[in-house]
C-alpha cells in the first residue's frame, strides 16, 4: 500500500532533522528575557481541509520520523479533521469568536501573558507554550502561489514560519 507524500511532508521532515542536528538553537522560545530550549521537535503544517478550512496539524518528534512515517501521521490527522475529530487545542480555536468583540484583545493578551510569560498551562482549553510547536510550514504552492510573506503571530511562540511556493 502506497503513501501520499507531498512537498509539505518532505519539508516538515527535513526541518525536523535540521532543528535537531544542525540548528538546535532554533528549537527555542524566549520568555522573561531568556531563551528556553524546547524538549522536543514539533513541526506544524498548515493544511487546507476540504478546500475551505485552514487548520494546523502538529507532528511531535518530527526529527525522529522518516518522511513516510510523518506523511502517514499527518494524513491520519487531516482525515480526523475532515471527520470533525481533532486535537483539543485545535478544536478550541473558535472559542475566541464567542468572546464579545471589545473584550477579545484584552482576553487574548491576558491569556498570552499567562501561558507564555508566566508559564501557566490551561489543559482544559488546550493552551500551552507548545500549542503550535517549534515551527510552522505552509505549502502555499498548493494554492497556486509562487511566493508569500508569512505572518509570524507573536502568540504562537514559533521560531519561524516557512512558506513553500510553486
Amino acid at each position: 500500500q502506497g503513501h501520499h507524500v507531498t512537498a509539505n511532508h518532505v519539508f516538515m521532515s527535513t526541518i525536523g532533522h535540521i532543528l535537531t542536528h544542525f540548528a538546535p538553537e532554533l528549537n527555542a522560545y524566549a520568555s522573561w528575557g531568556k531563551v528556553h530550549h524546547r524538549g522536543r521537535v514539533t513541526v506544524a503544517g498548515a493544511v487546507l481541509v476540504d478546500g475551505k478550512d485552514l487548520t494546523t496539524v502538529k507532528i511531535k518528534d518530527a526529527d525522529k520520523k522518516s518522511v513516510l512515517e510523518l506523511s502517514k501521521e499527518m494524513n491520519d490527522q487531516v482525515e480526523l479533521r475532515r471527520k470533525g475529530r481533532d486535537e483539543k487545542g485545535m478544536s478550541n480555536r473558535n472559542s475566541l469568536s464567542k468572546i464579545p468583540w471589545p473584550m477579545r484583545r484584552w482576553t487574548f493578551r491576558s491569556l498570552r501573558w499567562l501561558v507564555y510569560e508566566a508559564g501557566f498551562k490551561f489543559k482544559g482549553i488546550g493552551l500551552s507554550r507548545d500549542l503550535f510547536g517549534s515551527v510552522l510550514i505552509s505549502n502555499i504552492g498548493a494554492l497556486g502561489l509562487e511566493y508569500g510573506f508569512p505572518a509570524l503571530m507573536p502568540a504562537s511562540n514559533l521560531s519561524f514560519v516557512m512558506c513553500i511556493g510553486r
